[in-house]
């Protein structure tokens, strides 16, 4: 059985609509890893190096009585200045914290250098951009692939002289961002939480695998077992049961052509045949009657014995009724058979009802109609069909092939009954 074909295509509907979005969200938490990640590293480099240049400049201060009081009394200068005095400056740059950066500037809160390290010949590019850079935001920043490739410059406030001064630091240097303790907690969550998410996906996908091999185990067993059970009960029983609830099938009253067929002298034949004849016989006689319901849209609704009765619904249900009775008549009275059959047509309301109570019931038809049909098929001799005359549309072949008019009366009914006779070989 195809998935398309399921009653209930799980596997399908799980792949379209569910699988989808679990692999977008798992898309998205990777691209937010990566951001946060990434976020998380350069937090980290700007906040050490702050750390790192709020150390040096401390240390500076603490050893450079005279860049100390420039710095403390900055204001005391002509802010126009450009450069402060040379000797303080060039005891910091021979700092030998600062040697590994490219290009340092130091800038006081009134806009002017404090310090001025060039180290390299990009620094023209920094010193250009400087002015921008230290405005930007308090908290830091971190700027990649500046003033050249595979550089980061920094820009961070600093605060100084026991937090009292606060000085600008723009710094530039060619080395990796830092891991720490926190970066590698945070990738080995975030891969713990891509693994979890990633399994419980692939478990998901493989339990809805599964569950749609059962269902399709499951389907396969119920239509095997309607298929079979069809072979024993009506179609209409089937029907029944599979819209009733659990308290029992539902009656119901319509209007349908009963037929019924009989083996003519059966009791006779049963007597002195063998066993496997009578059998084989049987069988044969049922699937010639069954195979001619069916043709003609019918359903048989029980086989009692040599007893077989069928009914017809729609509006053309008479017309299929006799068709079907026809075609049984002509099969099996060509047929080289030690007993023929008699068939009774009638059509009239009947009523579908469930008849027993406990573990054993039994869903048919009842009503005055299935009497009639069954006494009419009673009456009728080997190779003969009795219908009544309001089952016989008229204008119709059937009106020409069955014999003229004749009135009965059925045992157990006191009006008398219109028949019409049809024999073997009248088409």
């Amino acid at each position: 059985m195809s998935e398309i074909d399921q009653p209930f295509a799980l596997r399908r509907r799980f792949e379209q609509l569910v699988l989808p979005p679990l692999l977008l969200g798992l898309g998205i938490f990777l691209w937010s890893v990566y951001a946060q990640e990434k976020t998380m590293s350069e937090r980290v480099y700007v906040e050490l190096e702050r750390r790192h240049l709020e150390t040096v400049i401390d240390d500076a201060l603490s050893n450079d009585e005279q860049l100390r009081d420039l710095v403390l009394e900055s204001e005391k200068y002509d802010r126009r200045q450009a450069e402060l005095p040379p000797d303080p400056e060039r005891d910091l740059v021979r700092h030998s914290a600062l040697q590994d950066y490219l290009c340092v500037d130091f800038i006081l809160p009134d806009g002017r250098r404090l310090i001025n390290v060039s180290n390299d010949s990009t620094c023209e590019a920094l010193e250009e951009a400087l002015p921008v850079q230290a405005t930007m935001d308090k908290r830091g920043s971190l700027i990649e692939d500046f003033p050249r490739l595979n550089v980061r410059t920094v820009v961070v406030p600093l605060r100084v002289i026991e937090q009292s001064v606060e000085i600008v630091a723009v710094v530039a240097k060619s080395t990796p961002l830092v891991e720490n303790n926190h970066h590698q907690s945070f990738k080995l969550w975030a891969f713990i939480a891509f693994f979890v998410l990633s399994l419980a996906i692939i478990v998901a996908w493989l339990l809805i695998r599964i569950a749609q091999r059962l269902i399709n185990q499951q389907v396969l067993d119920l239509i095997c077992l309607r298929n079979q059970i069809s072979r024993y009960v009506s179609g209409g029983t089937v029907r029944a049961v599979m819209v009733s609830d659990i308290d029992g099938l539902p009656s119901s009253r319509s209007v349908m052509t009963c037929l019924f067929v009989d083996v003519r002298h059966f009791s006779s034949y049963a007597e002195t045949a063998d066993l496997d004849d009578i059998v084989t016989f049987l069988n044969d006689i049922t699937s010639i009657t069954t195979s001619a319901v069916a043709i003609n849209h019918g359903d048989v609704d029980k086989v009692v014995g040599d007893g077989i009765l069928a009914t017809f619904s729609g509006k053309e249900r008479k017309v299929h009724a006799l068709q079907a009775a026809v075609e049984i008549v002509e099969r099996i009275t060509s047929a080289d058979y030690a007993r023929t059959v008699g068939l009774g047509v009638h059509d009239g309301e009947v009523v579908s009802a469930t008849i027993g109570r406990g573990k054993r019931r039994d869903h048919t038809v009842l009503g005055r109609t299935v009497n009639q049909a069954s006494r009419l098929c009673s009456m009728a001799g080997p190779g003969e069909i009795l219908a009544a005359c309001d089952t016989i549309p008229s204008e119709s072949e059937f009106d020409m092939y069955f014999g003229p008019e004749e009135t009965v009366l059925l045992r157990g009914h006191t009006d008398p009954l219109r028949v019409r006779k049809y024999t073997p070989g009248a088409l």
